[in-house]
């Protein structure tokens, strides 16, 4: 059993990641009550300065993002798609099941949990990464970190 993510799904017919036949012997399962850990989708961050270039980098993501493109990367690297919208042929889901399966169970998920970096401000996960080797190590107790998490909390609001 793995517990790990749908961006291994095409490593495991790559005969240079995986022994040849791997992906047949591998199935999908959710966790109980059709539950699913849901983590974020990719995201894009505009750093352009002037107005023209925000505007270009802006159509540049919208096309980037369409239904099209998302098709092909789903269809040549394996891409867990972000919309709903995407259609996914009958030729794809006959010859990638594993692929199909998890994005059935993302879509009839009954219980989903948010994985941490989703819920908290990056403020928090970059205090987190800081302080957790001092609260592994001992030398921060549990209150200690909470207190710590609590003031990179604020500096985000």
């Amino acid at each position: 059993m793995i517990f790990n993510g749908s961006w291994m799904i095409a490593d495991f017919s790559n005969e240079e990641k995986a022994v040849a036949g791997l992906a047949d012997h591998i199935g999908f399962a959710m966790y109980p009550e059709n539950g699913l850990i849901k983590t974020y989708a990719e995201g894009s961050v505009i750093c352009a300065k002037t107005p023209e270039t925000q505007e270009a980098a802006f159509t540049f993501l919208k096309e980037y993002w369409s239904t099209e493109p998302q098709e092909d990367r789903m269809e040549k690297d394996g891409s867990i798609p972000v919309s709903s919208e995407i259609t996914i042929s009958d030729e794809f889901k006959a010859s990638n099941p594993l692929f199909v399966a998890n994005v059935d169970a993302v879509q009839k998920a009954e219980t989903t949990v948010q994985t941490f970096d989703v819920l908290a401000y990056a403020s928090v996960v970059d205090a987190f990464g800081q302080y957790y080797p001092e609260l592994a190590a001992g030398s921060l107790d549990a209150a200690g970190m909470a207190e710590k998490l609590d003031e990179a909390a604020a500096k985000a609001e």
